[in-house]
């Protein structure tokens, strides 16, 4: 091996990291003495090592190369000829991509034709196989190197190229030639062993005015009348060696179930291969899908109505390569980079479009990475998150300082169909934060705005006090919406600890709304409200909420009964019910004609809105229960004093995660003397509040009170189950603190690790100091990931596989909510495959309704996709992740799995977003 191959030095460095850290763990499993029940060690993961991999001599004139390594089962496909592969050259070939050209293991240079070209993002070659070697050496960039075969190497493999459709007639295949020629846009290609798709493969948003091509070749059998049928939305058409078999042409739906008339079109072929094109042309057929599967009838199919799609096997099948790095002529690793939508947050007429790039490739700086992510915007590091504010293509870039060309690919931002996850409104919010917004359009601005103001993240307000001065600035602005930027910006003061600055801004607004006395309320409602609950000043609260009521009481609007609302919050929770009392009555009588009818509602009729609130809550649906109990509240104030009321408003706040609200509503319920039937309720709840906050002392406090005052309730709840988890959580923190003591803090990383506050994230990196999981018929390659440079690697193709990875968790919130997601693409796919994630007790059994969640993997046809969902956690402390794909076809490739805890302020807050794939 050449010394100064760095790149070959990194595969093989990292190889050695990766041996060492396999025998590390092989070691731990022998002397484990507790195999699972599934049968598996603990926490060994079988990965992949190159250690005998010589890189052959660069061919002059060529300023890249990449290592290539052949995925699927060779010995599957003994008498396969060729490979095919999907290489990253972003246009950095000649546009026809003809200029490259593979060597073999040994140096020799083989026969390549290119199949397919898309100019801002990958070629597709077909090389010649060499033996059975695992990997080979692809060139590109070189001006006056000779051009790639015009014609196939071997009459092998099916390719798939998709174009943005241009054209306008569908009604023969002439105007759709004419159409097709038109369509000059290449919008994806990849290598695929089945002719079938359900939409746009490569803009799966929009099943409209798109062409897909399908190049390859058919081995029949034996000889005799064999029948086709292209079922597809709009137009499609059929090719075999130049003959036209089928024709469909117009607007149409694809059909479904029991055919009503015999679609398909006889042609008798000899045995031996074929070669066949199909085109699919979809126009705007406002219903269809862009569907289109390949059938047929073969001559053994003696039934009638008899009809398969024609499978795999039919097709004669290559091997397949997948890139696993990338280097320039001076043999430096150079980065190319993955893309993917994370995830879409869309509220109250707000969309945002959260993305991910990762720079693939051995990278010593990150810091010298640049982004142009093709909007305006500019961007450093490896792993980059970012947000579009709007959907569609963009051209984004990568430019690092190992090559003078940058990298740059044609991406597609869209609504992916997956679970918002409760982690994506913290995501952007931290985005926006580190965004130039005072480059965006005063659009763009303000859509930042109302997002952060219905994200509900306590981290959010510095951004918000920013964002409202700013707009304050700005002239010609509606006044509602300026008193909105007001008493933002008020409220953002005091949650940072400035409420005597928020306080301050109170007499300019007041000025400023000086004819607009509904918007004077808002204002002094904002201030009273800081004093109450930010800067705990009950008097000078008390003061403001008795002047705002008197200056304006006439005023119709429902911030003036609000006012008296919050002023009997106040006697309320320092204990003077009387007062109170006298308060929410007073609120009765306010805010303008809009309430006149509620005060006609009898107690019966209250009672019916309290017990429907009360069913929401018990049938889990939180967020609606408290938005009922919130306009009960303000439309019957005189129910924050009956212990109903307070008791589900206490249980709707804690399940949401508003533990302070919580807390302080079960404290007034106690104060309620007439509501005594409720205390051992509210003492749980405080003790529970304390709990998932993580105040485990205060917890045992109040469940010691409880044990005390009401021990029937007690032991009917089965509590001293309860204080057992929260004593065993209290001693394993302390075992944990007292051995980091012990040694400095050097304790290992796997013990101090909790399921509870911290979760399991991965990439499958030999370099990660945990234990990654165990797999079950599969292991993790060096190849270009979506989150480093390693990847789980499902590789049945040609045949049909299931595959199962298991993680031991530790310290899991006992029933808690847990995010479980990763990353996913598929090669050569011919079905959507899925996976079953589980979370599992210590000994394997699944103790939770909600523990386990099948989930489908949409094809991706070579590009990365994010699943995730949201699962609960078994009622052991510790416990096992399971995620099992049960029939994968082609090769699936996973990568950057999380698997995070989810607080309840989290799992509410993603509530107020549409649920992307809550379907699924």
């Amino acid at each position: 091996m050449n010394p100064s191959n760095v790149f070959m030095t990194f595969v093989r460095s990292f190889s050695n990291r990766i041996i060492f850290k396999t025998l590390r763990n092989i070691v731990g499993a022998a002397i484990c003495c507790l195999l699972l029940p599934h049968g598996f060690a603990d926490d060994v993961v079988k990965e992949e090592t190159v250690t005998s991999v010589h890189a052959p001599n660069w061919i002059p004139g060529y300023q890249v190369r990449y290592l290539l390594r052949v995925v699927g089962s060779m010995k599957d496909l003994p008498d396969a000829k060729s490979v095919l592969a999907s290489l990253p050259t972003n246009g950095w070939l000649r546009p026809d991509g003809s200029d490259v050209v593979v060597q073999s293991q040994a140096g020799q240079t083989l026969p390549t034709a290119v199949l397919s070209s898309q100019p801002g993002g990958d070629t597709i070659v077909q090389f010649q196989r060499s033996g059975d070697d695992l990997y080979y050496w692809a060139y590109a960039m070189c001006p006056n190197g000779a051009p790639a075969a015009a014609a196939p190497i071997a009459k092998e493999g099916v390719v798939a190229e998709y174009r943005r459709w241009d054209g306008d007639v569908l009604d023969s295949w002439e105007s759709i030639v004419k159409g097709l020629k038109l369509s000059t846009t290449v919008t994806g290609n990849a290598v695929v062993s089945l002719v079938v798709h359900k939409n746009n493969p490569a803009r799966p948003d929009n099943p409209r005015n798109f062409a897909v091509s399908y190049r390859g070749y058919l081995n029949i059998p034996t000889a005799g009348v064999y029948k086709f049928f292209l079922n597809s939305d709009d137009a499609g058409f059929l090719f075999i060696d130049g003959y036209k078999v089928f024709e469909a042409t117009g607007t149409r739906r694809h059909m479904v179930g029991k055919m009503e008339y015999d679609p398909f079109k006889p042609i008798e072929l000899t045995a031996g291969v074929h070669t066949f094109e199909v085109h699919h042309i979809m126009g705007n057929s406002p219903d269809a899908q862009g569907y289109a599967g390949l059938s047929w009838v073969t001559p053994e199919m003696k039934r009638p109505n008899q009809w398969a799609f024609v499978p795999q096997e039919a097709y004669v099948r290559a091997l397949s390569a997948q890139v696993v790095g990338l280097e320039n002529a001076g043999r430096v690793p150079i980065p190319t980079f993955a893309f993917g939508v994370d995830d879409t947050l869309s509220s109250s007429g707000v969309t945002l479009y959260l993305a991910k790039f990762e720079a693939q490739g051995e990278i010593k700086d990150p810091a010298q990475l640049l982004w142009d992510f093709g909007d305006g915007t500019k961007g450093t590091g490896k792993s980059v998150e970012h947000i579009y504010f709007t959907p569609g293509e963009y051209k984004a870039s990568l430019k690092s300082p190992a090559f003078s060309f940058p990298y740059s690919r044609t991406i597609y931002v869209y609504t992916a169909p997956v679970m918002t996850s409760p982690f994506s409104l913290a995501i952007a919010t931290k985005l926006l934060s580190q965004t130039d917004w005072t480059t965006l359009d005063q659009q763009k601005i303000n859509e930042i705005f109302d997002f952060l103001l219905i994200s509900e993240q306590s981290d959010r307000w510095p951004l918000l006090e920013k964002l409202a001065r700013y707009l304050i600035a700005q002239p010609g602005k509606d006044p509602q919406r300026r008193a909105i930027f007001y008493t933002t910006l008020m409220k953002a003061l005091a949650e940072q600890g400035k409420g005597p600055e928020a306080i301050k801004l109170m007499d300019p607004a007041l000025n400023e709304f000086s004819k607009l006395p509904s918007l004077q309320v808002e204002v002094m409602l904002t201030a009273a409200d800081i004093y109450r609950v930010n800067m705990k000043d009950f008097e000078q609260a008390s003061r403001l909420y008795e002047k705002l009521i008197n200056d304006h009481r006439g005023v119709g609007t429902p911030a003036i009964r609000e006012a008296a609302i919050h002023w009997g919050d106040l006697f309320a929770e320092t204990g003077d019910m009387t007062q109170a009392e006298e308060h929410y009555r007073m609120a009765q009588d306010l805010g303008g004609a809009k309430f006149q009818s509620t005060g006609n509602m009898n107690a019966i009729q209250q009672g019916t809105l309290l017990r429907v609130a009360e069913q929401k809550l018990t049938s889990g649906d939180v967020r609606q229960g408290r938005e009922m109990l919130e306009r009960i509240e303000i439309e019957f104030p005189q129910q924050k004093l009956d212990g109903l009321y307070r008791f589900l408003r206490a249980e709707a706040d804690r399940q949401a995660g508003r533990y302070e609200e919580a807390i302080r509503n079960y404290e007034v319920l106690i104060k309620l003397t007439q509501w005594a039937s409720y205390r051992d309720r509210a003492f749980f709840g405080l003790a529970d509040c304390y709990y998932r906050k993580g105040d485990y002392e205060q917890s045992l406090q109040w469940l010691d009170a409880l044990q005390k005052s009401y021990p029937e309730y007690y032991e009917k709840q089965k509590l001293a189950a309860y204080r057992k988890g929260i004593d065993a959580r209290i001693a394993r923190r302390k075992g944990v603190e007292e051995k980091s003591a012990a040694t400095d803090g050097r304790n290992n990383a796997a013990e101090a690790a909790d399921m509870s506050t911290k979760g399991f994230e991965t990439g499958f990196e030999a370099s990660e100091n945990q234990n990654l999981g165990h797999t079950e018929n599969f292991h993790f390659v060096p190849m270009m990931g979506m989150v480093g440079p390693s990847v789980g690697l499902l590789q049945p193709y040609p045949k049909v596989g299931e595959y199962s990875y298991f993680k031991r968790l530790k310290n899991m919130t006992v029933n808690g909510n847990y995010w479980v997601e990763f990353w996913y693409r598929d090669w050569m796919g011919s079905s959507t495959p899925s996976v079953r994630i589980s979370l599992l007790g210590e000994r394997g059994e699944n103790n939770t309704d909600n523990g386990s969640v099948t989930l489908p993997l949409d094809r991706t046809f070579g590009q990365w996709r994010k699943t995730g969902t949201l699962i609960k956690a078994p009622v052991t402390q510790d416990g096992i992740l399971s995620l099992t794909f049960p029939t994968v076809q082609g090769t699936l490739m996973f990568d950057g799995l999380k698997i995070l805890p989810v607080s309840d302020r989290e799992n509410d807050s993603r509530r107020s977003f549409i649920q992307g794939g809550e379907a699924q």
